[in-house]
């Protein structure tokens, strides 16, 4: 499955562990990052990476769902994240 978002900062790169979270917090999937696809025209380019700003799709996240955030695991701390305000 193919997830389709904005990168809100940093930079995603294939290999890359992502989580997907839901609306309160809890992890509902995880996954390597395989494949970065953007869109030029009508046309899917293949990418290594991709930056902040970027609309991409990102494959590789196992057990998501719909309506996930997609988050680095790096710089949680041990508490883990946290639910949204």
């Amino acid at each position: 499955m193919l997830y389709v978002g904005r990168i809100h900062s940093g930079i995603l790169r294939v290999g890359d562990v992502l989580w997907a979270l839901d609306a309160e917090g809890q992890t509902v999937g995880e996954g390597k990052v395989k494949k970065i696809f953007a869109k030029k025209g009508p046309e899917r380019i293949e990418k290594d990476a991709a930056g902040a700003g970027e609309i991409v799709s990102v494959g590789g996240v196992k057990n998501a769902g719909v309506y996930v955030i997609l988050v680095q695991m790096e710089g949680w701390g041990e508490e883990g994240p946290k639910p949204r305000p």
